[in-house]
């Protein structure tokens, strides 16, 4: 079963005082205050086999957030990595972690287009 949300944010998680850096916290704080959109989603993942062994997926919550900055950005999958080591705050990547482009399309992919309208 995938992760709906992170259990807790790290303690070095922070936004710079950069613009794009804000508009993306009001986003986040949107989106805390709307876990709607966690639950449309989660239905394009009931049916996907996750093992209980292993490393852990990026959580639903995470996998949204990635979504929505490569279509902010307009970036391809190998830019969305490379830009997620800046937007590892944003997108509540765990510490340590930066999903590599494969990844990324794999799970991002899984959210059918019709819940995005």
């Amino acid at each position: 079963m995938r992760e709906t949300h992170n259990a807790q944010s790290g303690i070095f998680d922070f936004y710079s005082k950069h613009e794009k850096a804000q508009e993306l916290r009001r986003l986040s704080e949107l989106l805390d205050q709307h876990p709607v959109f966690l639950h449309v989603i989660e239905q394009d993942f009931q049916n996907i086999n996750v093992k209980n062994t292993g490393a852990r997926g990026l959580s639903l919550e995470s996998i949204l957030r990635c979504l929505l900055l490569k279509q902010m950005l307009g970036v391809c999958y190998e830019k969305l990595a490379f830009n997620l080591s800046d937007s590892r705050t944003f997108a509540r990547l765990r510490e340590g972690r930066s999903p590599c482009k494969s990844s990324l399309q794999s799970t991002v992919r899984s959210i059918s287009a019709s819940r995005l309208h």
